[in-house]
């Protein structure tokens, strides 16, 4: 009866013993594309190891980034292994039209894995090129905010889907590219705006037509009458 009883208990304890330990490994990296001009990344402590002395984040001015760090999977690999991933971000509006790729590549040689990470965004206003053909109605719309990606890879050549190593969490920001700094200030782009400031550039003719069309009823008020 008791070998019955701590059969159980062992049963019963060791998936969530082991769910603990996946917890505690697990890594976490966030990319910022949200602000113009830079990508920013976030990492937390159980990157390289489980011993990355400070969690923080590294900012690279540009368009384009790379990351590469390690973390405990526990010997789990992703699929393929060595495998690689990438994912197209398309335009709201155009889906067709690619505005960031995100790229990774990864394996898990023993106890822990490996993964390279590389960002390429566009300039606001900007893109790069047409989603590719085996991509066809896979591409990830641009959020207008933060979402998680780590189950969104897929194969390069043939659009199929990927799987990075387990216990990894990538989170990606962007940003509503409808609106562009300019001088230091986001400011959007409206139509109303650019209809105003059109108008605004044709106001210093108003006082010169004016001016033209008094002229010329004064010529015509004093021309004398015919005899």
């Amino acid at each position: 009866m008791n070998k019955l009883l701590l059969g159980i208990m062992f049963t019963v304890m060791i998936p969530v013993l082991l769910g603990s330990s996946q917890q505690a490994y697990a890594a976490n990296l966030g990319i910022d594309d949200s602000t113009e001009g830079e990508i920013t990344f976030n990492v937390d402590l159980n990157w390289e190891g489980g011993s990355n002395p400070v969690a923080g984040s590294t900012t690279i001015p540009g368009e384009s980034a790379g990351f590469t760090g390690n973390w405990i999977t526990l010997g789990n690999p992703g699929n393929p292994n060595p495998g690689s991933g990438v994912i197209y971000f398309v335009d709201p509006v155009n889906p067709n039209i690619v505005s960031d790729i995100v790229t990774a590549s990864w394996d898990t040689p023993g106890f822990s894995s490996n993964i390279s990470i590389d960002v390429q965004s566009t300039a606001c206003g900007g893109d790069l090129g047409p989603l590719p053909a085996a991509f066809a109605g896979l591409g990830v719309t641009e959020p207008a905010g933060s979402i998680q990606i780590g189950s969104l890879f897929r194969d390069a050549t043939t659009g199929n889907p990927v799987s990075i190593p387990p216990f990894l969490t990538i989170q990606f920001v962007s940003s509503d590219d409808s609106e562009c700094p300019i001088g230091g200030e986001i400011l959007p782009i409206e139509t109303t705006a650019l209809i105003l400031a059109g108008a605004q550039s044709f106001s210093w003719m108003i006082p010169l037509v004016l001016s033209v069309l008094g002229i010329g009823l004064f010529v015509v008020s004093r021309k004398p009458e015919n005899s």
